[in-house]
């Protein structure tokens, strides 16, 4: 989708990476905090999610390895391929979080489809229709918290959710993807180890944990 890498430009804790349709930069906040950002629509500006600056020097080792580019702190090594697929490891090697480049499964429906319709229900069909859409790899038996306000289990692997606020009086059953309050944030544990993804954005925006 976004092409090979052509170039790369280091400056202090950044990383600017020119693919052949679009650029993207990787910014160390800290040795463990990373920020990836892809200007699909003007630069990027001060967060208003992120209380006061949380950045500190951190010095970073760059090298070509092949197709990709390995980026590493003193915590963390961050390997960006082609089409800005971006994985991240531990210092020693060890898998955190990594993005899925594999052939995607559609969600397998319960229940008939054409009876649903006409009992007078709404189907939603599974489309990608977004404008920004990024796929990460569920790594064995991983668990699935936050969110902000949200039904269901506590562990919310294979469900979806929407961050749209949402003031909804009807009963709030398990299928409820979206209510009052929206936070982004989602924290991700599997044995010994844990991480967590932020995805800055005040748009109206989905987290499908294994649904799919």
């Amino acid at each position: 989708m976004y092409g090979k890498i052509k170039r790369f430009y280091v400056e202090k804790n950044k990383v600017r990476i020119d693919f052949e349709q679009i650029s993207a930069v990787i910014t160390a906040l800290t040795p463990e905090i990373i920020n990836v950002f892809l200007p699909l629509n003007g630069t990027e500006k001060p967060s208003h999610a992120i209380e006061g600056d949380k950045r500190v020097p951190v010095e970073l080792a760059v090298e070509r390895v092949e197709d990709a580019l390995l980026i590493t702190t003193a915590q963390l090594k961050i390997e960006v391929g082609p089409d800005c697929k971006v994985d991240f490891y531990t210092k020693d090697g060890q898998v955190i979080c990594r993005d899925y480049r594999g052939k995607r499964e559609p969600y397998v429906r319960r229940g008939k489809t054409a009876l649903i319709k006409a009992e007078g229900h709404e189907v939603v069909e599974n489309v990608s229709g977004n404008r920004v859409e990024v796929l990460k790899e569920i790594i064995g038996d991983e668990y699935f918290y936050g969110l902000g306000e949200t039904t269901g289990h506590l562990n919310k692997r294979g469900y979806q959710y929407q961050m749209w606020n949402t003031d909804d009086p009807s009963p709030h059953t398990e299928s409820h993807e979206k209510l009052y309050k929206s936070i982004p944030f989602l924290l991700t544990l599997r044995k010994k180890l844990a991480y967590g993804l932020f995805f800055d954005s005040s748009y109206h925006s989905f987290f499908n944990l294994g649904k799919e």
